[in-house]
């Protein structure tokens, strides 16, 4: 799959110190039960550019 190769030679180097990442708590309000804006804006720089290599979404 061509999406999969281009993922993995963008990302291949990096796999051995991956960052952790964060909890549902700090991505998420929990009173508003939402994303928080950092949260929404790094979903939505990932998502184009699935999208730029290829990812269909659905609307």
């Amino acid at each position: 799959n061509e999406i999969v190769k281009k993922l993995l030679a963008k990302y291949e180097d990096n796999i051995p110190n991956a960052p952790k990442g964060k909890t549902y708590e700090q991505c998420w309000d929990m009173k508003t039960k939402q994303p928080i804006r950092e949260y929404r804006q790094f979903y939505q720089k990932i998502k184009a550019e699935l999208a730029e290599l290829g990812v269909r979404f659905k609307d």
